[in-house]
């Protein structure tokens, strides 16, 4: 049974709504740098040609964008559409969870400033959405998608829970890791069923519906070469870490010639620059040398490049990756948790090599003390499940989300601050739950005391 929460319709929303979006203007057009920013890998979008096998949407806007605004000014929309678009999703989560919650004005008004933390990783340099990559879109429909499964968990709805799907989908074909949150949707739909009450999950259509969605994003995926794009990804990763834990001894694994020389010539490139994990440097800032297997993965292609077309170019790739992997799949498995501790930072924190053990200390701390609000809720005699739902749900998908890039990919901080938001909304949310009654108890008191009206 749903927890019954009042909620305050303000007569001042239009108000509220006025203050969130100057508030939102001066964040995303004014904070940092101005104008457009272009990151090496922003050149792929712009090159529509070029594009093709990577995940299709970005591209497809960038191109709209050039058909429809000026060439010498298209970019400079681009980051217009996205900074109000960022607005408008902002602005939509927090009058949503404004809602959920029965905050008041000025709590609804904390919560969507808290909403713009994804969006500041890059500060004081530039704001996000001012960059030519595929986050400044998905960072902003990921808040829809969230919108969607904390509706849908909240109040047993199926019907939302199908939107998100289908938002999960579309996140996918914008950024590949994001493909996990159909799985959320997945477990969401389940969750609902068994807690919902009893007949609103036998529809015949609820269910029919939701294997369509399934079948539908499975189909949609397999046809935009998603799979193609999973698979070389993956494919590049790996080579780039198993010859990041690579020996020289490992040449004896290869029988022909051909395979021993070029994988002693990619060792020696990668020597040159330092590139291996007996490099890196020891130290908390070590993560950085961790995550040089990309670099890796580029020296050594080229190597192969230099002596093999593109078809030989995969079946010598392959043919390497997996001798190297069965041999060191320890030291493989190990980079992934060597990383961890980095993708828990960079999920809702900075990163300074200066102070670097501090944002240890900071970050772990607030973990900690999240995870001990969760447990001390439980304990609460008046329990609204919908605040630790709330923060489950977003550790949780912080959680997938560091373990799905480090797999598919490696964890810069722009693939895992999409939690970077809303793991302080929900902190802010807890603390209020467990707080709130006790703040107001003792303002009432005081009050009474100092004879001060409310």
């Amino acid at each position: 049974m749903r927890d019954k929460l009042a909620v305050r319709i303000d007569k001042n929303i239009y108000l509220q709504a006025g203050i969130m979006f100057a508030l939102g203007i001066l964040y995303f057009f004014l904070l940092g740098q101005s104008g457009v920013i272009l990151d090496k890998d922003s050149y792929y979008y712009l090159n529509f040609e070029s594009s093709r096998g990577l995940t299709p949407v970005y591209s497809y806007f960038i191109h709209l964008c050039k058909l429809i605004f000026p060439a010498e000014t298209y970019l400079e929309w681009v980051v217009i559409i996205q900074g109000t678009f960022a607005i408008i999703c902002c602005m939509y989560l927090a009058l949503q969870i404004q809602k959920e919650f029965g905050l008041h004005l000025w709590e609804g008004i904390f919560v969507y400033v808290l909403s713009f933390g994804m969006y500041a990783t890059t500060l004081p340099e530039y704001v996000y959405t001012h960059a030519v990559m595929t986050e400044s879109l998905s960072f902003s429909f990921f808040y829809l998608w969230f919108v969607c499964i904390m509706k849908g968990l909240f109040h047993y709805n199926h019907k939302i829970i199908l939107k998100a799907s289908v938002l999960s989908v579309l996140l996918a074909l914008i950024r590949l890791q994001m493909g996990f949150l159909f799985g959320f949707c997945i477990l969401a739909f389940f969750y609902a069923a068994v807690k919902g009450k009893k007949g609103q999950w036998s529809s015949k259509k609820m269910w029919i519906g939701g294997l369509g969605a399934a079948v539908i994003a499975l189909a949609a995926l397999w046809k935009l070469d998603t799979a193609a794009v999973l698979e070389r990804n993956v494919a590049n990763l790996m080579f780039g870490k198993v010859l990041y834990v690579a020996q020289e001894e490992d040449a004896e694994l290869f029988e022909d010639a051909q395979t021993k020389q070029l994988f002693t010539e990619m060792l020696q490139k990668i020597d040159e620059r330092r590139l291996r994990f007996c490099y890196a440097r020891e130290g908390l800032w070590k993560w950085k040398d961790l995550k040089n297997s990309d670099r890796v993965s580029r020296t050594g292609s080229r190597v192969l490049r230099q002596y093999l077309d593109d078809e030989h170019f995969i079946e010598m790739r392959a043919r390497i990756i997996m001798p190297l992997f069965k041999r060191h799949f320890a030291e493989y498995v190990a980079l992934l948790f060597l990383l961890f501790p980095e993708c828990l930072i960079c999920s809702i924190f900075i990163q300074k090599e200066s102070f670097y053990l501090l944002c240890y200390i900071i970050t772990f701390f607030l973990y900690f003390s999240a995870i001990g609000l969760l447990l001390w809720s439980g304990k609460k005699k008046e329990k609204q499940r919908i605040y630790p739902l709330f923060m489950g749900l977003v550790l949780l998908i912080l959680t997938a989300n560091i373990f799905v890039t480090n797999i598919i990919m490696y964890g810069l901080q722009r693939y895992l601050a999409y939690t970077f938001g809303l793991f302080y909304i929900g902190y802010f949310l807890m603390l209020k739950y467990l707080f709130g009654d006790i703040i107001k108890a003792w303002l009432q008191k005081w009050r009474k005391k100092n004879n001060v009206s409310a």
